[in-house]
């Protein structure tokens, strides 16, 4: 082999390690658990007798959070609009399972260990996040909760128990 294939054959060799570990780097920024966008659609997350008032349901498949205040329903996105981790109830270890519940008490971290906090509404208290999580429309129907993300509503907003 010449000297200057043996060149070209090193050169392409490095650009291809070149592009597998860039491509290697991108995935490991993605952040804890899949960072996913926010699927899109109606999701039934739950059932009218199992979101209490106080509580709330974190759904890692649909990267949801839905909860029940006194006003009503209400739901936000678990990816921080900060870097695009995932989001999870304080303490908790990191991804969470599909589905766990805790009181409306604790915060929400930012699973990147940025250090950003959320309240249990998804309203941004501690940065480097500068925007709250986004909230999506809740919709209640014959004893069913579902969340449409395709809608985004205010931090405010809630639906009443039907």
């Amino acid at each position: 082999m010449s000297d200057e294939t043996s060149a070209l054959e090193r050169r392409r060799f490095l650009c291809v390690m070149g592009a597998v570990g860039a491509a290697g780097a991108v995935g490991s920024v993605a952040g804890c658990g899949d960072s996913s966008a926010q699927p899109s659609g109606t999701f039934v997350v739950g059932t009218v007798a199992e979101l209490t008032v106080g509580t709330w349901k974190r759904l890692a498949d649909k990267k949801l959070i839905v909860g029940r205040d006194a006003a009503g329903y209400y739901a936000f996105s678990i990816i921080c609009p900060h870097e695009g981790f995932d989001v999870d109830f304080e303490g908790s270890a990191c991804p969470a399972s599909p589905l766990a519940s805790s009181s409306t008490t604790g915060n929400l971290v930012c699973c990147s260990g940025h250090g950003g906090t959320f309240n249990p509404q998804g309203i941004v208290t501690r940065g480097p996040p500068t925007a709250n999580l986004a909230h999506y429309q809740v919709l209640v129907s014959a004893g069913s909760v579902s969340v449409n993300t395709a809608v985004t509503v205010a931090v405010a907003a809630r639906t009443p128990a039907a």
